[in-house]
């Protein structure tokens, strides 16, 4: 079937309308397929159980509908002290480094009489922390961490990491390992590990994302918050405030009578169900959204250069573009990044870069142009040269080959490529013409 301009841009709205009916489509289906995961469960808006908060005192009733085991609450809590030390205590003024401190190396170390007024950044194979006390933040990243002194702050990353410090504000710790002395002290932690071990004293809340938890004989004053494979409770423990862990994990000797209040939440699952029509929709909006963006780049390439666009409907030589743009994809960035990098010669790089960038656009065009030639004659119009047909028929065409996995990608490179080619050899040939005239 012909078509005309009135015809052509009724099918690019249509489409462009079915592309976002499917968009629509799709946000409702992936609202079903996933739920969103929130340990601290204030704002989770997608977990199907949610916690009240921590404020409200918990009732038999249960409305909220929370899988809650409530237990009695611990007697006669710590006192947590909340005088500050006595700065004598720690400040040495032979030893007191007033500047951000830094060090980095095989074997890194703070020692013992250090006392650091701003914060300080340590990264080495085997980092050893034992400073006196660090006003500000301890940043140490390594194989081995050993963290001891005292700090206001602790961020620390590697894959072994031995906690044995005093940090009176927050802690922030990534790695494979991680081990909590008993001697350790952080007011809240924030961890993400392979396998936890916790130990010591939380004066407030502990967040922990890991595979394998171990708690033994730690006293912590208010939440925990979990997302792990399994959890084991060894030791002398008190929890004053509430367990919140997902129920699918595995728990090992959970003593509830240490523990103020347990509460789990469901983790997020993956509905199978609507997978193969979440697929589908996608599909379609991604053919939707190819063949009006292509088919209205080759249109505009038809009128900006209608000569050329007609001499692309009448080419029989594909595989001869193809060739020249093997080649020119090898030797046409090469020189593209030497004159990006050559000083006094920056901004033809990026000249260069763009005119490349059009040309690929293009060759996308073209490829259209050519796909649209392979449907007509299929279809007996072999002699076709109806712009707005060629070219909505061949952005079709490639929007749906470009959806076939691995094959559809490799075919729609090439057909590009091949592009880019008669692009190049279009423009070698009209230098070859200009250079013959002025000789003349």
């Amino acid at each position: 079937m012909l078509m005309n301009r009135k015809t052509f841009f009724i099918v690019a709205i249509i489409l462009v309308c079915v592309g976002m009916v499917t968009e629509v489509a799709i946000g409702a289906l992936r609202s079903k397929t996933i739920s969103n995961i929130c340990i601290n469960g204030d704002e989770c808006t997608n977990t199907i159980k949610e916690y009240t908060p921590l404020e409200e005192p918990r009732d038999e009733d249960n409305s909220a509908g929370l899988m809650t085991e409530d237990v009695e609450p611990l007697s006669d809590p710590l006192v947590i002290s909340t005088e500050e030390p006595q700065s004598e205590e720690f400040i040495s003024p032979r030893n007191t480094i007033d500047h951000p401190y830094a060090k980095a190396g095989e074997d890194v170390e703070t020692t013992e009489d250090m006392f650091i007024t701003h914060n300080a950044f340590l990264a080495g194979n085997n980092v050893f922390l034992n400073h006196r006390k660090v006003d500000g933040i301890v940043f140490a990243a390594g194989n081995s961490v050993k963290s001891h002194g005292i700090q206001d702050y602790l961020v620390t990353a590697g894959n072994e990491l031995s906690i044995d410090s005093n940090t009176e504000k927050d802690a922030l710790i990534a790695g494979n390992v991680v081990n909590f002395s008993k001697n350790a002290q952080v007011r809240d932690a924030y961890i993400a590990a392979s396998k936890v071990t916790l130990r010591g004293e939380i004066t407030g809340s502990v967040s922990i994302a890991a595979g394998e938890v171990v708690i033994d004989g730690a006293i912590i004053r208010s939440d925990v918050n979990l997302a792990v494979g399994s959890v084991e409770f060894k030791g002398d423990n008190k929890i004053y405030g509430t367990l919140k862990y997902n129920d699918d994990a595995t728990t090992t000797n959970m003593n509830k009578d240490v523990i103020a209040g347990i509460k789990t939440y469901e983790t997020p699952k993956l509905n199978t169900e609507y997978s193969i029509p979440l697929y589908a929709l996608q599909t379609v909006r991604t053919l939707c959204v190819t063949t009006v963006s292509v088919s209205l780049l080759a249109l505009l390439l038809a009128r900006v250069a209608s000569k050329k666009y007609e001499s692309v409907i009448k080419d029989n030589n594909g595989l001869k573009d193809l060739l020249i743009g093997l080649v020119s994809i090898i030797i046409i960035p090469s020189v593209v990044l030497i004159l990006l990098f050559t000083s006094y010669l920056t901004t033809l790089g990026f000249l260069a870069a763009i005119i490349v960038a059009f040309g690929f656009l293009a060759g996308l065009a073209i490829a259209a142009v050519r796909f649209g030639k392979v449907v007509e004659s299929l279809i007996g119009k072999k002699n076709s040269s109806n712009v707005y047909s060629v070219t909505l028929y061949g952005a079709a065409a490639l929007a749906i080959v470009s959806v076939i996995p691995v094959v559809g990608a490799t075919v729609v490179f090439f057909a590009v490529l091949a592009g880019f080619g008669f692009v190049a050899r279009e423009l070698l040939s009209a230098f070859k013409t200009k250079a013959k005239v002025t000789s003349k």
